[in-house]
């Protein structure tokens, strides 16, 4: 079999401190080919990779046919390169959010297209994450009653190439982040809510976004641009809880409200640990899953998971609550922002 031959659309900081160290690691990636507009981006990429060819057009990149691509371009230009990559019949993994408000069908393609897409939800692909979405499908904690997940992000060291997670045109905290943590409730539940009620929080760039499920279970997602980055899931059962402070702490089990006396120090311990080989962190780690996974599964032809219904998903998700926050109530998870006008 020949070498993979793999597209970037992007070179900012995800594809220079991410992409790099795990396509060092895939033995299946061959020849790597650049697009980005910015002159130092190309140049960075050239460092970075030195056999890679690099151009300021992606059509180039297109043009050379590569075997798959990573569209890691500012949220604003992921549905003209999808929708490019769809034209060429050529496989993407996009990175989140797939698009942002009011893009989906514009976005959604053919059957045949819509199986060329595979979204970056790289939680995923982490090994602890896993382990607690098997504990509350195998009923270890019984009915689930309330989900909480917070995900807030120094955005500073993102913002060291471009600064464009801070223009409001690129969606904000609410796309770029709630489209990671709407999904992995969603995931977790197996299901769709039945309705989505967003509030925004201080300052403007925090939102709580609460999916509500038939039965009156709760998914509560906080996101935030802010100090200190910070992670956390909290799962009640009706006959337990499953708790993760951080992603790369442990996931602890707990049928007693107390919890164990070595949780707190078998967390640091992972923690700096994690810390140490960084390779092993969840962002580095479960990034270059998602890479490797798609690269075995355009090779082997298999569908890609999570692919365009679970992109569209989210997409469908976020749009209801930023409906929502323009309402002020709890909108249908199928309502669009049209639906603002007409109230």
């Amino acid at each position: 079999m020949a070498p993979f031959r793999l597209g970037i659309m992007g070179f900012g900081r995800l594809a220079r401190e991410y992409y790099c160290p795990a396509l060092r690691g895939l033995d299946r990636v061959g020849q790597v080919l650049v697009a980005d507009p910015l002159d130092r981006s190309r140049d960075a990429a050239r460092r970075a990779l030195p056999d890679a060819k690099v151009f300021a057009d992606p059509a180039e990149v297109l043009a050379q046919r590569p075997d798959g691509i990573i569209i890691a371009a500012p949220p604003s230009a992921h549905l003209t390169l999808w929708r490019a990559a769809m034209r060429a019949g050529v496989p993407a993994l996009v990175e989140k959010p797939f698009v942002l408000r009011g893009e989906l069908a514009a976005a959604t393609g053919t059957l045949s297209e819509q199986q060329l897409l595979m979204v970056d939800f790289n939680r995923r692909f982490w090994g602890p994450y896993r382990r607690i979405a098997e504990l509350v499908w195998g009923g270890m904690v019984g009915d689930i009653v309330r989900i909480e997940l917070t995900l807030q992000t120094d955005v500073r060291p993102w913002c060291a190439v471009t600064s464009h997670r801070l223009d409001p045109a690129e969606g904000g905290a609410l796309f770029d982040l709630g489209s990671q943590v709407v999904d992995l409730a969603t995931w977790l539940l197996a299901r769709d809510p039945s309705a989505v009620l967003a509030v925004m929080g201080e300052p403007g760039d925090q939102v709580q976004i609460d999916l509500i499920f038939p039965g009156d279970v709760l998914a509560r997602c906080r996101v935030g641009y802010g100090r200190p980055t910070q992670e956390r899931l909290d799962i009640e059962g009706q006959s337990g809880r499953i708790r993760m402070a951080d992603p790369n702490m442990g996931v602890h089990l707990e049928r007693r409200p107390a919890a164990a006396p070595w949780a707190a120090l078998s967390d640091l311990a992972l923690l700096g640990w994690r810390g140490v080989f960084r390779s092993r962190s969840m962002s580095r780690h479960s990034i270059a899953r998602a890479i490797g996974t798609f690269v075995e599964c355009v090779e082997r032809s298999t569908p890609f998971s999570p692919g365009f219904a679970e992109a569209a998903r989210s997409s469908r998700l976020l749009d209801a609550a930023a409906t929502s926050l323009a309402l002020g109530r709890p909108v249908p998870p199928e309502w669009a922002g049209d639906r603002v006008a007409h109230g």
